[in-house]
């Protein structure tokens, strides 16, 4: 009985002891484990967005001013090159202004060229000419009125002695007057030439001319202003590339100053991301800081991740995203390095920008985050 005693109490205490090394041998496997993961495992921060894809060389087209459309010549995809008609604005009142200052136009080159042949013959008309003749005729006017006064005094003394009519004598006073009388004008017009009037004459024609070529080059510079106008209310395409995004789709539309009409986009430049992160950790994203995406399609069939660096960082908060989601948003561009799956412009992109990763240990002792590229 006794020796049964001592082999079961042998026996409990080799077990004992067998039990005792396994325990700590798991013990001391499950303490290397842990240290490893502390030193090991790492935990990632990343700063959380929603993103939109684009093209890195895009033009929005806006509206110059408050206007009709009254003609949309494109269609959404459709190839467009530099120069094309893409929207015509109502111009009506443009175009007939534009008449208007063709009729003036016209109507002072027709005074111009009146007023130029008319300065060619200043001193060439009969009037003109006997102006220039007046001194000449004005001294044989003289030498006539002369004899015809003498003649008249001898005619006055006949008519004393009967040897003449009274009529003969009348008829002599009558030529005698006519000759003063033209004796007048050509003292008038003589006086006019010693005065300078064909000077005066030629610079009246002159000035005329001057003024109606200033008042032509006036209406010159109003119709290239109103052609500029009558130029911004047709829409071009500003490169070659494709319409996106159209906002106006058919004619007889208001639009507003300001307002987005479509977008071109050129294909051949690379495409980038454009995200809006909230304003945590928004102070530690930096140009270059790498940045991991996802198609944001619930369900999407597309498999795998989209990785970038953030170009671009605005440091001011994006106005319209803040007011549409009622916190402080800022706009961040990611330059798109590799791609599984081709990228859509317009669609949506769950977006990361990675901010680095710490491992257990920095955690739990607070060291900073170790900022690193994407492995």
């Amino acid at each position: 009985m006794n020796d049964l005693t001592n082999a079961e109490s042998v026996i409990a205490l080799t077990g004992g002891k067998k039990f005792h090394w396994g325990r700590w041998l798991f013990a001391f496997l499950g303490l290397v484990v842990f240290l490893l993961g502390i030193f090991f495992l790492r935990s990632e921060f990343s700063v959380p967005g929603d993103g939109v894809v684009m093209a890195e060389e895009e033009w929005e087209i806006q509206s110059p001013l408050d206007a009709w459309v009254t003609s949309v010549q494109v269609t959404e995809g459709g190839k467009v090159f530099q120069g094309q008609l893409l929207w015509q604005m109502r111009d009506d009142d443009l175009q007939e202004e534009r008449l208007r200052l063709e009729e003036q136009k016209e109507q002072l080159k027709a005074e111009k060229m009146a007023a130029q042949l008319a300065l060619r013959q200043v001193g060439q008309t009969p009037d003109f000419l006997d102006l220039q003749t007046s001194s000449e005729k004005l001294a044989v006017l003289e030498e006539i009125i002369a004899k015809r006064e003498n003649l008249l005094v001898r005619y006055s003394e006949l008519e004393a002695r009967q040897a003449i009519s009274a009529l003969q004598v009348r008829q002599e006073e009558l030529a005698l007057l006519r000759d003063q009388m033209e004796q007048m004008d050509w003292t008038y017009l003589s006086e006019l030439l010693e005065e300078g009037f064909l000077s005066l004459a030629r610079e009246n024609y002159q000035h005329r001319i001057v003024g109606i070529t200033q008042q032509l080059a006036l209406l010159e510079k109003r119709k290239e202003l109103l052609q500029r106008q009558i130029e911004e209310r047709k829409i071009r395409s500003p490169a070659d590339g494709f319409i996106s995004n159209v906002q106006v789709r058919h004619p007889y539309q208001a639009v507003s100053r300001g307002q987005t009409l479509g977008h071109v986009i050129n294909p051949d430049r690379p495409k980038l991301v454009r995200a809006y992160l909230g304003q945590r950790n928004i102070d530690l994203i930096t140009p270059g800081t790498p940045v991991r995406m996802n198609s944001a399609v619930f369900d999407s069939p597309l498999e795998g991740y989209v990785y970038g660096t953030v170009q671009r960082v605005g440091r001011e908060a994006h106005r319209e995203e803040t007011a549409a989601r009622g916190e402080r948003v800022f706009e961040i561009d990611i330059e798109v390095g590799k791609s599984p799956y081709p990228l859509v412009y317009g669609s949506g992109l769950e977006v990361e920008v990675i901010l680095g990763s710490r491992n257990l240990w920095q955690v739990m002792t607070g060291h900073r985050t170790e900022i690193r590229g994407l492995e």
